[in-house]
């Protein structure tokens, strides 16, 4: 059963009614109470509850709530018109609603972006930024890197063979080599979606440029090929380089809008979409020793080698860093490091 602290919350009494009736999922009414928390704020700076303040203020609400992205302005609005609304049926609001549709929510999102924050995705979050990449190859990139796959130099996606999947008891599996460090990592359980854009990757013998030009594709027993633009003599069976990476990034950096853009984020947001679905089979919210091994495990992340005992050791405070609190209760819900 879901458990939230409505004493944390502006007027929480209604607060605690409108959540207490709310016809939903525990997730959407987790989502529902990130939200009013995050507003919160900007209601005891004013000393009004949200359903009590304008059109004018309810923007400052908006810009202050610092939403990373447009899917996630959309949903904070949304979720905030729910909550009016229903405080208006009730006899709370005595003034007209402020008129917010779905259409207006979506050609104003763009104006509450924050754009100074670091930024962390969610997988819907980045699928929505996949519908703007003309490349799957270049989607493929982001989406192994958010479910652990990357390796020193980024040589675990470079090496990615089409033979190396499989599929098993309706889960989707690769084979991982990391040449650069000189390890593996055999049956590296990926998503379905994953799963299918590899393939996909694999069977194109072009691109589409930024500028929406075709290039050729040089052919490779890996997924990701070279084009054939630029180059000369003979690339058959050649694989990309980290330089390839650095090159994407600018490219990257357009689509999400952002000059701070960083593979680094995306991976860290995939370590707190991961921590999310490790503790979706816990009773608890309290994270512990063995989720950070799991991270650490699939992200490659807070090993070292310790002298002393002669063995792997993890850094878990390492791991603790990657999880930003902020975020990852805003969109998953309350979460305790131990």
């Amino acid at each position: 059963m879901l458990k939230i602290s409505t004493d944390r919350l502006y007027n929480s009494e209604i607060k605690e009614e409108f959540l207490n009736n709310f016809d939903g999922t525990d997730d959407t009414i987790s989502t529902l109470y990130y939200t009013l928390k995050k507003a919160s704020v900007s209601e005891k700076e004013a000393k009004k509850d949200l359903y009590e303040m304008t059109a004018n203020e309810l923007d400052t609400v908006f810009h202050t709530a610092s939403r990373r992205t447009e899917n996630s302005v959309r949903g904070f609005i949304s979720n905030i018109m729910t909550y009016i609304k229903w405080a208006t049926e009730q006899g709370y609001r005595s003034t007209n609603l402020p008129i917010y549709t779905a259409e207006s929510i979506a050609s104003k999102a763009s104006e509450y972006v924050c754009k100074t924050a670091t930024t962390y995705y969610t997988q819907e979050d980045l699928m929505e930024y996949y519908k703007k990449i003309n490349n799957r190859g270049d989607v493929m990139i982001l989406q192994c890197i958010f479910e652990g796959i990357r390796g020193r130099g980024y040589s675990e996606i470079f090496n990615l063979k089409a033979k190396d999947l499989y599929k098993k008891d309706d889960k989707y599996f690769v084979n991982l080599y990391d040449t650069e460090k000189g390890t593996e990592r055999l049956d590296f359980e990926i998503s379905e979606f994953l799963y299918e854009l590899m393939l996909d990757v694999d069977t194109l013998t072009s691109v589409a440029t930024v500028s929406n030009k075709k290039v050729e594709l040089v052919p490779s027993q890996y997924i990701l090929k070279k084009t054939s633009k630029g180059n000369r003599g003979n690339l058959l069976g050649e694989k990309l380089t980290t330089s390839y990476l650095n090159n994407k990034n600018i490219h990257y950096k357009e689509i999400f809008g952002s000059d701070d853009f960083k593979y680094k984020d995306v991976e860290r947001s995939g370590v707190m979409h991961y921590l999310n679905e490790l503790m979706k089979q816990k009773d608890t919210n309290v994270a512990e020793t063995e989720e950070y091994i799991k991270i650490s495990d699939r992200f490659s992340l807070g090993k070292y080698y310790h002298a002393h005992y002669q063995k792997e050791i993890v850094n878990y405070s390492a791991i603790k860093g990657m999880i930003d609190i902020d975020f990852y209760e805003e969109n998953y819900g309350e979460i305790e490091l131990s």
